[in-house]
Order: structure tokens, then C-alpha cells, then sequence
């Protein structure tokens, strides 16, 4: 991998380390939809009305009835926020959208085995309390003093209560639920004495409810005495003046309560202003105490489909504000608030939150995001990208056989912590199956000697280990694909900005020799295994993205390159050869394999230099190519053509394009926004044009073998950018990110790092990949299988050896399977081929690379021979069939041979080396100067030679024609000159026309030509292409405007062409007489008046009479 993508990593790490912290874990759930819940948009233009209400403050009771909280959790409810997210803590949620109260109502022997009134049991209020309390919620506390609710005109004594004992029982009751509430830590803020009293309490109704509030005077001061406030609840009366009765009763009971509720229906007619009416009520006859709605609900939902969000929103901040005045501070508890399904509660049948609710927060004038957009990136949602089409053509020389391959060495490490892949079908299926069945042919992964800290913990990045290596190899080999094991010969990443040595080897950092034994007995015995698990191994890539070095000996300086330090490229070549050794030892089929990064023909070539002087062994030249780091088709033509130039095949080891500039798991990606990308489309079908532009440029030349993607599965464990803390966690327990905290100590400090927070985490990679977020794969996948044109192909490399075995020169072709081709082998200096025969043919019987070899003979230089009356070109005893031109004993004359014999009876042209001669019945005419005809074209030949250079007229036979580069050119109409001086003559279609008479424009100039020359002592007009020019020495003269006398008449010129639509005054050369002008023609017959600018003038026969 690329320095870059390292060092990305890192930038990016800030947001990760600083930027997530504060979030709650939260679970992303498919997207539930609510036909009641108004969108954000529409729910945001109402909401930005609701201003804060004026007298709210922390005394105003924003309560939310939990009562039914314990039962909805055994029902297996689950609560979702607005954006359909899991609500880790619901307590923590609703104080979030403004709720400060937390109340339950108990009965004193509910009927548990009821779903209707199990909810009443203290147990169940206990532990809604406590959580509230936990998440610094004020509660509230409801006692119905009856076994079920009570109501205005029902309140219902427990089981073995009567009116005689009820006080007692009452009182009795009432000490015990505080003694078991402070055991259990569990006191409310307030507790609220009955439940829509009516003059009943109890069911006391003698003496307008007399005893009733004695009852309730004595539970007060109970309840006080614990430090709990004391709250009523009343039902409603029919005139709310009539509050002012209860008031009076409550007094002279001396009942001691800081809070008087009232249960209110939300049909009531005038709600808000019978509120309005209690308030002030209660401020009059009891100024002390806080009226509060003890009980209150508003639909959202309803059979005649009139309630919404919206009204119920309305509901309740009317009624607030309807409670609230600068001298009470108000409030209301929302009964059903948290129960799933309810259609007046805040949270609908799949426990998604309803934006009504956040209206307790606007009410203070909090700013809640109610938006229900989810970001899918941000929450691991479907983010489209695998619904998105692609366009994929075929190209014409992608083959089966070409290398269509990925690197997946995160595999492993990202199944163990179980992410999982999806075919097209949306069916979970093995990364490898979904691979090969989309076209791909080769796998790649890589290999650490021991990527783990003393404390065997993970470096990460995959957990590259040789049996992780081993799983992907043997994965693979069961699904037909071939395999790249790429050793980078380190602990952890290896790459451009570094290249650390194994914890085990760092001891032998200074001795070559023991060096080269370690990577030689590491590099065999990993093979072996892998030869010994039935891998299919094709290649073996020794060190990877070594342009600045491998296995210790590096620097980042690229002025101070290592393959430039001829003490450092000797040890490094030395080390390349063991690494080559072992692959040979073990795997003498596979193709070794050296890499290095940004394609750059200067740079690639110096290495290579190196590596030629250390005679290292190798086959495939290998390159990081990634476009988004600013690599081009070009840079990558330039240096596969270096690869084909020394003899080497060429391969792409890296390369990717992103498919969005979204971050997925909460690690920031190499290649973010901030890149401005403008290559490709940023999408899979960007993906998809990379790689088409890629595998064009590979295909183009016969060493080119195919590309690998890097890494197109490294998608996040757990999708969502907001679950950055579970990646991380995962990351270091099974190293699916780019680095663990393991990695710490080893890896570098200013990588794993970043203004001293770690940057480790999850991928860094989950844009660049083939798959979406969530594991589907792209249409950008399909490109491995739906650009391949061409069948089974073998590329042959022909390797021209002497009989020493020493490799002259190598050459590559194509031939299709079943197939053969015959071509021409090239010629070495100092060698022949047998028998002098250049023509091979190849065989295609093999799907992939096969080396043959053609040996050629040392030779002495080709000679003519006279042999049984004909002369031969001979070498080494042998007829060289070659049709050229040669001499006797290599002077004198200059004969044409063809196919190895001198032919007495060719007259014509002869190409040797790069220049083309004139031969005369078979011998070479150095004194033949002029045209030849030869293969239907006439050349110029100047001294027995074609005169490229030469761009003239030529007289042949009497006429005269343009040579152009040594040929005729029939094309040419210009103007020319013989040798560049004297008369200039008109050339049409290539040849001089005498015959011509007319204007000829030469570059931006109109000439009068007269039969073919042109004219210089020529002055007056001509008739041309009907138009009258006016010719000035030989050429038009665009500049004249004036009058010219032609064949005895006068003509107006303007711009060197008479104007036929001039009607003026005008002057001889502007002087003396003025003249009428009349079409563009001097008009001797008028007599009249002129208008010339703004003044008439008199004409008579066509003069002005002064």
C-alpha cells in the first residue's frame, strides 16, 4: 500500500479521536415509517413557532407518565429517536427533548396477572424511579389508594378496605410505600396524594368529602416529612372558579401540599382558557401553591384521522402556556407518554419517537434537531450505492487469462469479527464465491513475519499472519483463483515511509549474510506451507513498494535514493536474491515479482539499473498505480514499455477509485471531499472507468499480465460512522482496522498518532471498495467479468539465449489458446539465428505465461558468396534469408539480395535500417537523381536515396511537381518557388499549373497569377470569382479604398474589391476633383444634389461645380 494511504490515515485521525467521544452507542435499524408522523420539513415550519413560553422556568412541572415503561420492556419494546436510531437510555432521550419529571401511578394490590394493571405495582415504579433519577430526572409518584384507577366518580377502596378503617389503612399504607421507596433509594421529588379526587378521597363523601381531606392532611405531612413534596390530583370541575371550594377545604383540613393538579380530558371544551381561569384562581385563594395539569393527553392518532403530530404538539403547548404566568410556574404531566403504541402517547406501535414530543423543549426555548433524515453513512443504513448502474464495455484485448485480481488480505481478520457479503441477489454468500463468480481470476494478500506486541496483541491492518495467509490461499484454490503472496518482510505494514524490520531479524540488521538467510529460510518455509496446503501460487511478490528501499535499509529522502548508494543497492539486491531463491526452490513454476510505487520512467529505471548490476532475478515488474494520487494512463504506459524495454513482464500490484467520499465506519478515509477528485466520476462507474482505462493500457503491449484492486472488501465491521467506538474496540481485538493500539511501539509514532491522540481504528478504505457499507456488491464488480472479450490467451516469453544460456533478449507475444502465430524473432548484434531463419512460430497450448527458448549462434558478419553461378549472402556457411542490400567483402558495390540471393532483376526501392535506396537491376544507383514510381507512390531520389527531407518542385519529364518529405504530394494548392528562390509558380493537386490565371491565396495573401506565374508587374483589376479585386504589384491590396480607372471608367474600391453598393463623393487619391459615385461607379450622366455627411453639394455630368 501506498505511503499515502498511511499518512491519510493519520490527517484524519483527529476526527475519530475528538470528534465521536461524546456519543452515545447507538444501534442503526432499517427505517420504520409512520403514515401520522408529519416530515421534517413540514414538522419544522409548525415547530418554529412554538417560541419559549413566557414564565417558564426549572419550577415548571414537565412531566411524562412511565407507567407503563416496566411492562413495555417485558413486551420486548424497543424505543427508536426520530432518525429510527436505538435509544440506549430513554430517560436520557426525553429529558433531551425537554421533559424534567418523571412520574408512575401505583395501585395498592393491582391485579397482576392483567396486562391492564400489572403496571400499577410499586416493584415496577421502583425501578422507573430509580433510572430517572439516575439520569437526573425530578419524579412523581401517584397514589391511587385503590387497587385499580381511580376517577372523579369512582374511587374504589383496595381489597379489605372499608370507609371505617380506610383512613387507617390509608395512613398505614402510606408509611409503608416510603419506608420501602427510601430503602430502596427510590424517594420521588414529589408524590402525589390520590387521583382525580372528587370530594371522594377514600370514597369519603359524608360532609362534602370532609374526612377525605382530614385523610389527606395527615398523609401530607407523612410524605413531607421525608423530604418529598406533596401534590393533589383533582378532577376537574364543571365551572374552574369552582376550584376555589376545594381550596377552602384543603385549608381548613390543614392539609400541607406544594403542588394542586388537576385531571383534564383533552375534549373539553375551551381548555386552555378554563386553565386560564384555574390559574388565576388559584392565584387568589392560594398564592402559594403551584397549579399543575396532574393529568392530561392529546391524540395524534384517531379513527377520523383529524389528530397528527402536529395538533397534538399544538395541544400541548397551548395548555402550557395556558398554565404558566409570572407568578406560577405551572406544568402538566403527559399521561401514556412512553407507551409503545398508544395513540396519544409519543412513541408509535414500533417504538419510533413522534416529533410532538420535542415541543417541551421548544416551549424553553431549546433548538432540537427533530430532522427524521438518517444519514446512512452515519447510521449504516442502505446508502444506494448498490442500486447504481454502470455502463461497462468490452475491451479488445482483455482476455480470460488476463490477471483480473484483488488483494483481500483484511479478509480473515473481517469474517472473525463477522462482517458479512452479499451477491446481487441480496444472499449472503463467501467474499471468494462472490469474487469468482463476478470475473475475478487472481488473489492477492500479504504476508508479516509476526504482527503481534508482547503482549500478543494484534498490529491490525488485517492481522496478516501466515496461517491468516494460508485461509485466504486455500479459499481461493477451492474457487478456482490463483494466488499472489506478497511478503513485505517486516512486522507490519511496509511501504514507501517505511520499511521496519521483524522484531526477530532486528539483531541482524548489520550482517548481510544472516540477513539474507532470514529472508531466504522465512520466504521458503511460508511457500512450502502453502505448496504443502494445495494453494495455487502463481506469483510471489519479494518486498513490497520497495522505491525507497525493503527490510531495514531505507530512506525516504528521494535525493538520497537507496538504489543510488551503490553500498546500500548491493546489499538490497543480495537480499532480492535470496527471496528469488526460495521461490525457485519451492515454487519453480511461479513468476517472482518486485514492486515499487507511482509509475515514473526515471525513477523505475534507475532502480531497475540497480538491480541489473546485482544480477538480480526476477520476471514480473510490478507498480502501484492509483489515480486519485495523481498516476495517469501515460505514467503507466510509460513504465510497462521500460518493463518490455529490459525484458521483464508487467503488472499492476495496487490500484482502486472510490466510490463515494463518505466515511462509513468512523475512521476517516485516505480519500476524502478535500481531494477535489476530477479523473473519474466519483461512483462505480468511476470505479469502473479506472479500471477500463487501466486494463486498456495494460492490454495494449504483449508483457502486460493484468492488475490487482487493492483491497476491495474492506468494508466496515459495523456499518455507521457513529459506531466508531465499537470498530475501534473490534479493531484491536481482531485487527479489521488499518492499526491496533497493539501497534503502538513498533508502527511509528507520527503514524499512530496524531497531536497526541490515537489514530488507530477501523478501515480507512471502506469508500475505495467494491462493496457497499453494509457488504453488498457494486455493479462496479462486474467489470472483472463483463470487459472480457478475448478467450484463453497464452503470453509467450521467448527468452534469446547464446549456448552459454545467457539471456540475449526476450521478447513477448499473445497467441490464443489452440491457436498459433509465426513472427519475426529480431535480430542481436553479434549473434544469428539458426540457419539464419528469423521466422518462429508460436503454439498456444498454455492458459497464461509460458517461457520458451531460441538459442542463437555467435556469427561472423554476412558476406556475398559466389556460389554454382549465383551469389549468395552466406554467414557462418548458411544462406542468410534475408532480402536486404550487402557488398562483396563488405566494399565496393551495393547489391539487393532477396531471401538470401542477389536478384539481377529488381529495379526499385530497398529499406535498410531506416532509409530507403534506389536499386537498378539489383545493384544499388548512387547517381540516380529525380522521381521513381514504386509501389504507387513517386519518390525523390537524390543521390541513389529517398530525400525525405526534401519539400521542393521537381522537373520530371517535362513537367513540374511538389515534393513533399521525398514524396509527391498530389494534395498540395499553394504557391512555390523552385529551391526557394526566383519565380513563384501555382501548384495545383502537386503539380505546377500553367494553365491557371486567377488569385491565389499563399498563407493569408491573394496573388495574381498569369498562366501559372506570378505576376508582380501587374496593377489594376481582375475579374475573379465574381468580384472586381483591385491588384497592387501582384497582389490584392486590402487596404485600398479609392477609385481606380479600368478600360476607361472610374470604380469605386474599397477594401481592394470594388463596392457596387458605395453611393458617395469621392476624390482621385483624395485630391482635387470630387466626383458622383453612384452603385460603386463613377456616373458621369448625373445632375443634381448629393447629401455627403450632413451637407448637399451640387452635381453636374457627375462633377461637384464648385
Amino acid at each position: 500500500m501506498n505511503k499515502k494511504l498511511i499518512t491519510s490515515f493519520v490527517s484524519a485521525a483527529l476526527v475519530c479521536s475528538m470528534g465521536i467521544s461524546g456519543v452515545s452507542a447507538v444501534t442503526p435499524v432499517p427505517t420504520m415509517h409512520n403514515n401520522n408522523q408529519v416530515t421534517a420539513a413540514s414538522m419544522s415550519r409548525s415547530i418554529a413557532d412554538y417560541k419559549k413560553i413566557e414564565g417558564i422556568n426549572d419550577q415548571t412541572v414537565l412531566g411524562a407518565d412511565f407507567t407503563h415503561y416496566q411492562q413495555d420492556l417485558e413486551w420486548g419494546k424497543t424505543y427508536y429517536n426520530y432518525k429510527s436510531v436505538k435509544i440506549d437510555n430513554l430517560f436520557k432521550f426525553v429529558q433531551g427533548q425537554g421533559i424534567n419529571t418523571i412520574s408512575v401511578k401505583v395501585a395498592v394490590n393491582p391485579d397482576t396477572s392483567s396486562d391492564k394493571t400489572k403496571c400499577y405495582t410499586l416493584d415496577s415504579a421502583i425501578k422507573t424511579i430509580k433510572a430517572a433519577k439516575e439520569a437526573g430526572l425530578k419524579t412523581n409518584i401517584t397514589l391511587f389508594y385503590s387497587d385499580d384507577v381511580t376517577y372523579a366518580n369512582s374511587q374504589q377502596l383496595p381489597a379489605g378496605w372499608t370507609q371505617d378503617n380506610a383512613v387507617e389503612k390509608a395512613t398505614d399504607y402510606t408509611k409503608e410505600v416510603l419506608d420501602t421507596l427510601s430503602k430502596n433509594d427510590a424517594l420521588p421529588t414529589m408524590m402525589t396524594i390520590g387521583n382525580e379526587v372528587n370530594y371522594n378521597f377514600l370514597g369519603l363523601t359524608e360532609g362534602g368529602g370532609w374526612d377525605g381531606f382530614v385523610a389527606m392532611a395527615t398523609i401530607s405531612k407523612l410524605i413531607n416529612e421525608k423530604g418529598v413534596k406533596t401534590a393533589l390530583s383533582f378532577a376537574a370541575p364543571d365551572d374552574a372558579e369552582g376550584i376555589q371550594y376545594v381550596i377552602e377545604k384543603l385549608g381548613y383540613a390543614s392539609v400541607d401540599y406544594s403542588y394542586l393538579g388537576v385531571n383534564l380530558y383533552a375534549d373539553r371544551n375551551g381548555i386552555n382558557d378554563y386553565v386560564k381561569t384555574l390559574r388565576t384562581t388559584v392565584k387568589e385563594k392560594a398564592a402559594d401553591k403551584q397549579l399543575i395539569v396532574s393529568n392530561i393527553k392529546f391524540p395524534r392518532q384517531n379513527a377520523d384521522e383529524t389528530a397528527s403530530t402536529e395538533t397534538q404538539a399544538e395541544s400541548i403547548y397551548n395548555l402550557l402556556s395556558a398554565s404558566i404566568s409570572d407568578s406560577n410556574a405551572g406544568g402538566l404531566i403527559y399521561d401514556e407518554a412512553e407507551y409503545v403504541g398508544s395513540w396519544n402517547g409519543f412513541f408509535n406501535e414500533q417504538g419510533l419517537a413522534q416529533t410532538s414530543l420535542a415541543v417541551f423543549g421548544f416551549a424553553q426555548g431549546w433548538n432540537i434537531d427533530i430532522d427524521s433524515y438518517r444519514d446512512p453513512y452515519e447510521y449504516g443504513d442502505d446508502t444506494g450505492l448498490k442500486e447504481k448502474k454502470v455502463t461497462i464495455n468490452k475491451i479488445s484485448n482483455m482476455s480470460e487469462s488476463t490477471i483480473r485480481g484483488v488483494d483481500v488480505g483484511s479478509y480473515v481478520a473481517l469474517t472473525n469479527a463477522g462482517v458479512k457479503y452479499y451477491d446481487y441477489d441480496g444472499k449472503e454468500q463467501p467474499l471468494m464465491k462472490i469474487l469468482k463468480d463476478n470475473g475475478v481470476n487472481y488473489i492477492r494478500l500479504r504476508i508479516w513475519n509476526d504482527p503481534y506486541n508482547e503482549k500478543g496483541e494484534t498490529y491490525g491492518g488485517g492481522d496478516s499472519t501466515v496461517d491468516n495467509g494460508l485461509k485466504i490461499g486455500k479459499e481461493a484454490t477451492k474457487y478456482g483463483m490463483k494466488v499472489l503472496v506478497d511478503f513485505h518482510y517486516s512486522d507490519f505494514w511496509a511501504d514507501p515511509a517505511k520499511q521496519i524490520l521483524p522484531k526477530a531479524w532486528q539483531k541482524d540488521a548489520n550482517d548481510p549474510d544472516k540477513m539474507c538467510e532470514n529472508i531466504h529460510d522465512f520466504t521458503k518455509d511460508t511457500l512450502q506451507k502453502f505448496k504443502d496446503a494445495g494453494v495455487d501460487v502463481g506469483m510471489v511478490q519479494v518486498g513490497n513498494e520497495i522505491t525507497k528501499g525493503m527490510a531495514g535499509i531505507h530512506n525516504k529522502d528521494s535525493n538520497n535514493s537507496v538504489w543510488k548508494n551503490e553500498s546500500q543497492y548491493s546489499v538490497l539486491d543480495r537480499y532480492l536474491n535470496a527471496g528469488s531463491k526460495a521461490v525457485r526452490e519451492i515454487l519453480p513454476d511461479a513468476l517472482v515479482t518486485l514492486h515499487i510505487e507511482t509509475p515514473n520512467r526515471q525513477i523505475y529505471s534507475m532502480i531497475m539499473d540497480a538491480w541489473e548490476k546485482g544480477n538480480v532475478d526476477y520476471d514480473v515488474l510490478g507498480s502501484s498505480y492509483y489515480p486519485f494520487w495523481w498516476n495517469t494512463p501515460d505514467m503507466l504506459r510509460d513504465v510497462q514499455t521500460l518493463a518490455k524495454e529490459r525484458g521483464k513482464l508487467f503488472a499492476v500490484m495496487e490500484t482502486a477509485w472510490v466510490n463515494s467520499y463518505e466515511d462509513g465506519d468512523g475512521t476517516p478515509n485516505s480519500i476524502g471531499s478535500d481531494y477535489g477528485l476530477y479523473q473519474y466520476e466519483i461512483g462505480p462507474q468511476g470505479q469502473v472507468d479506472e479500471l477500463t482505462d487501466m486494463y486498456k493500457v495494460l492490454t495494449e503491449q504483449d508483457n502486460g499480465l493484468g492488475g490487482f484492486y487493492w483491497e476491495p472488501g474492506w468494508i466496515p465491521v459495523k456499518a455507521g460512522w457513529t459506531n466508531w467506538e465499537y470498530n475501534k474496540e473490534v479493531a484491536d481485538k481482531y485487527g479489521t482496522g488499518w492499526a491496533s493500539k497493539g501497534a503502538v511501539g513498533y508502527a511509528p509514532d507520527d503514524e499512530m498518532y496524531y497531536n497526541g491522540q490515537p489514530s488507530w481504528g477501523g478501515s480507512s478504505w471502506d469508500n475505495a471498495t467494491l462493496f457497499d457499507i453494509q457488504g453488498n456488491a457494486l455493479q462496479s464488480l462486474k467489470f472483472y467479468k463483463d470487459s472480457v472479450s478475448l478467450g484463453k490467451v497464452q503470453t509467450t516469453r521467448i527468452n534469446i539465449v547464446n549456448k552459454e544460456k545467457e539471456v540475449l533478449k526476450t521478447e513477448y507475444v499473445n497467441v490464443n489458446v489452440g491457436d498459433t502465430k509465426t513472427i519475426t524473432l529480431p535480430k542481436v548484434d553479434g549473434y544469428y539465428a539458426s540457419k539464419g531463419n528469423y521466422n518462429y512460430t508460436v503454439k498456444g497450448d498454455t492458459d497464461g505465461v509460458k517461457t520458451v527458448t531460441v538459442t542463437y549462434n555467435h556469427s561472423t558478419e554476412a558476406n556475398l558468396v559466389y556460389v554454382d553461378g549465383d551469389w549468395y549472402l552466406m554467414q557462418d556457411g548458411q544462406v542468410v534469408h534475408e532480402t536486404t542490400l550487402a557488398q562483396v567483402n563488405g566494399t565496393g558495390t551495393w547489391y539487393y539480395v532477396e531471401d538470401g540471393k542477389l536478384n539481377w532483376n529488381y529495379t526499385g526501392l530497398v529499406k535498410y535500417y531506416s532509409t530507403w535506396y534506389y536499386v537498378q537491376n539489383g545493384v544499388l544507383d548512387w547517381n540516380y537523381n529525380g522521381l521513381i514510381y514504386y509501389n504507387n507512390t513517386w519518390y525523390y531520389i537524390e543521390n541513389g536515396r529517398v530525400n525525405t527531407n526534401y519539400n521542393n518542385l521537381v522537373k520530371y519529364n517535362g513537367n513540374w511537381y511538389y515534393v513533399q518529405k521525398g514524396k509527391i504530394d498530389w494534395s498540395v494548392n499553394t504557391l512555390s518557388q523552385v529551391n526557394g528562390e526566383g519565380t513563384w509558380y501555382k501548384v495545383t493537386n502537386g503539380q505546377l499549373d500553367w494553365n491557371y490565371t486567377g488569385l491565389t491565396k499563399y498563407f493569408s495573401t491573394q496573388y495574381y497569377i498569369q498562366n501559372g506565374v506570378l505576376n508582380w508587374n501587374y496593377n489594376g483589376l481582375i475579374y475573379y470569382n465574381n468580384t472586381w479585386y483591385y491588384i497592387e504589384n501582384g497582389r490584392v491590396n486590402t487596404n485600398y479604398n479609392n477609385l481606380v480607372k479600368y478600360n476607361g471608367n472610374w470604380y469605386y474600391v474599397q477594401k481592394g474589391k470594388i463596392d457596387w453598393s458605395v453611393n458617395t463623393l469621392s476624390q482621385v487619391n483624395g485630391e482635387g476633383t470630387w466626383y458622383k459615385v453612384t452603385n460603386g461607379q463613377l456616373d458621369w450622366n448625373y445632375t443634381g444634389l448629393v447629401k455627403y455627411y450632413s451637407t448637399w453639394y451640387y452635381i453636374q455630368n457627375g462633377i461637384l461645380d464648385w
